[in-house]
């Protein structure tokens, strides 16, 4: 017991410590079943009666951790009448009843751990055991029975063991409020040794005619109900989160962007004439280059952003196919004329493929000037 108490106030110390979720109930039970493991008539006398009882009430302390565990340690008061008749006295002496009561009032104490399970917010399934200590009460004094019928004398003799120790189980559903708790559930207290010895002797002039024995350990198993109020709850404590501090914006020192290149004026000692403009997302394109009309041997070079892509190109129906690779921005795309074929001017349809659009252009270029497209890589 003194164990069961010292771990009960370790734990609560440390919940406290801890600031875990935990609460604390005032709770009184009440229990109704019937005694069990009673031995009645080790000769076949005696035999227990139906309406024997056990009932017990009961005010303890209750702690409860995490939701999870729980322990409780409280007292209890006894009350068991258990009955006994001899069937074979009342046949020979008809209209006799022979009816041993053998009451007992007794107080426990006890001490139980409990863990739970729960089902729903608002049930849980819960099993708990512990230890009792029982002490017999005033009203559990040992006592001689004796009554005559017939010349023959019946002597019945109950002798109650003061302390008795005895452990219990228990198992059923728990039902949590804010301010109470309910539950209800099936109790099994087994004694660990005698609580009353009897003896059961009939006797006349001759002699002893007949006897038997009974002892009881106080076992019982019945229905508990159990209503506790809560004196104490704590939720577990949540430490605030201090709110993120954004890091110091870093500035960096970005140079400005130099100034577009602008279109040169000249390739190759000839104006540029730039009569398109088309706009491209991919860096490399595909360009297609032909003659659309009749076929009169143009001669070409291309020129992008000063370089030369095709040179000495003899235009044909069927198109010449390249890719080339743009620079970000601005883009110049000369067609260089090298001759005027035989129907003037020089031109070349071009097609630009970013695959995704297809831009098709008409360029017409002469031995001065040279039709030029600004292709933009976005």
């Amino acid at each position: 017991m003194t164990r069961y108490c010292i771990f009960l106030f370790a734990s609560f110390l440390y919940a406290v410590q801890v600031q875990a979720q935990h609460t604390l109930m005032l709770g009184v039970q009440t229990d109704l079943g019937a005694p069990v493991n009673q031995y009645a008539g080790g000769k076949n006398i005696l035999r227990s009666h139906a309406l024997s009882y056990h009932f017990q009430q009961s005010l303890s302390l209750q702690y409860q951790l995490w939701n999870r565990i729980g322990l409780e340690a409280g007292v209890a008061q006894n009350a068991e009448k258990w009955r006994m008749k001899d069937k074979d006295f009342e046949e020979r002496h008809p209209g006799f009843v022979v009816d041993l009561r053998n009451r007992s009032h007794y107080y426990s104490y006890f001490a139980n751990l409990r863990l739970l399970q729960p089902l729903s917010p608002a049930t849980n399934l819960y099993i708990q055991g512990g230890y009792v200590w029982n002490q017999a009460g005033n009203k559990s004094l040992s006592e001689t029975r004796l009554f005559v019928m017939d010349n023959e004398n019946v002597t019945a003799t109950s002798v109650y063991n003061p302390n008795v120790a005895s452990i219990q189980a228990e198992a059923g559903f728990q039902f949590p409020g804010e301010t109470h708790t309910f539950s209800i559930g099936v109790k099994f207290n087994t004694g660990r040794g005698n609580l009353l010895q009897g003896s059961y002797l009939i006797e006349n002039q001759d002699g002893t005619i007949r006897q038997d024995a009974y002892t009881s350990k106080g076992s019982f198993i019945g229905l508990t109900a159990r209503y506790a109020f809560v004196l104490m709850h704590r939720d577990k404590k949540i430490k605030p989160v201090k709110p993120a501090v954004p890091p110091s914006p870093v500035i960096v020192q970005t140079p400005a962007p130099p100034p577009p290149k602008e279109t040169p004026k000249q390739v190759a000692g000839r104006d540029l004439q730039v009569t398109h403009s088309v706009t491209v997302t991919k860096k490399k394109v595909i360009v297609k280059v032909w003659d659309h009309q009749t076929v009169d041997g143009d001669r070409v070079s291309l020129n992008l952003n000063g370089k030369w892509v095709l040179e000495n190109y003899t235009l044909d129906k069927k198109a010449h196919i390249m890719e080339i690779e743009l620079n970000p921005g601005k883009n110049i795309f000369v067609l260089h004329a090298l001759n005027l074929g035989t129907i003037k001017p020089n031109t070349a349809a071009i097609i630009i493929d970013d695959g995704t659009n297809v831009n098709q252009i008409v360029l017409e270029s002469t031995l001065e000037t040279s039709g030029t497209i600004e292709v933009t890589l976005k």
